[in-house]
């Protein structure tokens, strides 16, 4: 869980102590919380990936601050993004976080064409117009001590999710 969801619900838990209710029963459940697609880990490929459906700047540097919690030799970073978001922003994100390799990819809604990426391109170590087939490409380049990890845009992680899982 994210530094912004650990305050999100301290504000939360805040509110329903004000209301006069015991919070006690609240704390205990949640320890059974799961967030799909909030680096949500799953197995795919013979190899755990996680989903995080970081659409936004302050999403991409939540992804920063819990990637510090991790121990990888190279982020590999399966990357769609809508065309209605600030699409420099989030990649020079993407882009500056430690030891990464970019692979570009489709949202499925209101996706910039592969072209749309510019610049980008240049410097992300493959592109697919197939998520599932970006993610199948960076899982194979990735090494034992490697970290894969899909983001930006809860579309993109949302309908891997349904692939992955059924």
């Amino acid at each position: 869980m994210g530094e912004r969801a650990v305050f999100n619900t301290s504000i939360a838990l805040q509110a329903f102590e004000a209301s006069g209710r015991a919070v006690a029963p609240v704390l205990s459940s949640l320890k059974r919380v799961k967030w799909p697609a909030r680096m949500e880990p799953l197995e795919f490929n013979g190899r755990t990936i996680y989903l995080s459906g970081d659409h936004n700047p302050q999403g991409v540097e939540s992804l920063k601050a819990l990637l510090h919690h991790f121990d990888y030799e190279k982020l590999w970073l399966v990357v769609g993004i809508g065309k209605n978001k600030d699409v420099d922003t989030m990649l020079s994100l993407f882009a500056n976080l430690p030891r990464v390799e970019l692979f570009l990819t489709l949202t499925p809604f209101r996706p910039l064409k592969i072209e749309d990426y510019g610049k980008w391109l240049e410097s992300a170590r493959g592109a697919d117009a197939e998520p599932i087939e970006a993610l199948s490409r960076a899982i194979e380049l990735a090494g034992p001590t490697d970290l894969v990890v899909v983001s930006g845009s809860l579309y993109l992680v949302g309908d891997l999710r349904k692939k992955i899982c059924g």
